[in-house]
């Protein structure tokens, strides 16, 4: 379970970099608030579209699927709580 969650592509820098673009744009510029808005509202049904896969993913590979999303939840938001 924990070698899955490991390979999952949200906690590959690059892919996290590329989020990062696209809700704040170039680096040193000001951001404008309509852009961050969509950015964002991208970022969130890429993020709802990922889950879906993944819970199906893992529904339909492993034996204990809660045990393996809670682990997957668990790594996502310790993950992001350690990068804010």
């Amino acid at each position: 379970m924990q070698h899955y969650v490991g390979l999952c592509p949200m906690f590959d820098v690059e892919v996290m970099n590329a989020d990062a673009e696209l809700v704040l744009g170039d680096q040193g510029a000001q951001p404008s608030p309509s852009n961050v808005a969509r950015g964002l509202s991208s970022i969130f049904k890429e993020i709802t579209e990922t889950v879906r896969k993944e819970a199906a993913t893992i529904a339909a590979v492993f034996p204990s699927p809660n045990d393996v999303m809670s682990i997957l939840v668990q790594v996502w938001v310790g993950y992001y709580w350690r990068c804010a």
